[in-house]
C-alpha cells in the first residue's frame, strides 16, 4: 500500500511538471507596452545587452495584431503561432509562456530569452517567424507564414570583466534630448589625449552614423537630421571601452 501511494505521488508530480514546461515569464500590459496603432507590438524592441560569458535573462512581451491589411482587404486575426526565433546569439534559447506558442489576437504574452553566449560581439537582428490564422465560421484557416527581422535586435558585448580593468571614468555622462528630432548632444569627459569614436546603429545592426573625434570636447553635437524616425543604438568607444545607449528619434 505504501509503495502504491509513493508511485501515485510520483506520477502526479511528473504530470504537473509536464503541464508547466513552458516559461513562467510575466508579460507587460497596455501601459508598459502600448499599441496605439493596433498593429501589434513587441516590448522592448532593444533587449538588455548580452555580455559574452555571463548568464543572460530577458523577458520580451508580444501583443499579436487584431487584424491584417493586405491587398485593400482587412482580415481579422484569430491567433498567431510563433514558429521560430532565428539568428539568436549561440547559446541563447527562448520559450514562451503558453503551450504550442499560440498567441490569441489582442492578448499580451511573453518570451523568456536565457543562456550564456560566446558569440562575436555585435548586433544580432532576430528573425521572428510567425504564422497567422483567421477564423471563418468554425474553421481556423492559415494566412501563411512571415519572417520579420526588423523589429527585435540583440546586442552582444565583450565580457565586462575586460572593461573593468580600465579604471578611467565613464565617457558618457549624459545624452540629451532623448527622444530627439535633429540634434543629439553627447556629454564627454575623458582624457583629452584620447580619440573617441561615435557610432549609431539601427535595430538590424547596420551602422548609420560614424564620427571620430580627435580634438577634445566636453559636448559633442551630432546632427542626425538624415536619420529616419525610430529606435537606434548609440555606441561610444575610447581607450578600448565601449558604452551603449538606446536613443529614439521622433519626427519634427
Amino acid at each position: 500500500m505504501k509503495r502504491f501511494i509513493q508511485l501515485t505521488i510520483l506520477l502526479f508530480v511528473l504530470f504537473i511538471g509536464l503541464q508547466h514546461t513552458y516559461s513562467q515569464c510575466t508579460p507587460a500590459d497596455s501601459i508598459d507596452c502600448p499599441d496605439p496603432e493596433e498593429n501589434g507590438q513587441i516590448c522592448p524592441k532593444i533587449p538588455d545587452t548580452v555580455f559574452v560569458g555571463l548568464e543572460y535573462l530577458q523577458e520580451v512581451t508580444i501583443l499579436p495584431p487584431p487584424k491584417l491589411d493586405t491587398n485593400n482587404l482587412t482580415i481579422t486575426i484569430h491567433h498567431i503561432t510563433l514558429r521560430e526565433l532565428g539568428n539568436l546569439p549561440a547559446g541563447i534559447t527562448w520559450e514562451s509562456n503558453v503551450e504550442n506558442n499560440e498567441f490569441m489576437a489582442g492578448t499580451y504574452y511573453c518570451l523568456r530569452l536565457s543562456g550564456t553566449t560566446y558569440a562575436d560581439p555585435g548586433a544580432y537582428p532576430v528573425k521572428i517567424a510567425v504564422e497567422a490564422f483567421t477564423k471563418i465560421g468554425n474553421t481556423i484557416i492559415s494566412l501563411g507564414q512571415t519572417i520579420d527581422s526588423t523589429t527585435l535586435s540583440i546586442i552582444v558585448e565583450g565580457s565586462p570583466n575586460a572593461i573593468a580593468e580600465n579604471t578611467e571614468p565613464s565617457s558618457i555622462i549624459e545624452v540629451w534630448p532623448n527622444p530627439f528630432s535633429v540634434m543629439l548632444n553627447i556629454a564627454l569627459f575623458e582624457n583629452p589625449n584620447e580619440v573617441v569614436e561615435i557610432e549609431i546603429f539601427n535595430i538590424v545592426g547596420n551602422r548609420v552614423y560614424y564620427r571620430k573625434i580627435n580634438e577634445y570636447t566636453t559636448v559633442y553635437k551630432a546632427n542626425l537630421s538624415l536619420l529616419s524616425e525610430g529606435v537606434y543604438i548609440l555606441s561610444i568607444k575610447n581607450n578600448n571601452k565601449r558604452h551603449l545607449k538606446k536613443i529614439v528619434k521622433h519626427r519634427y
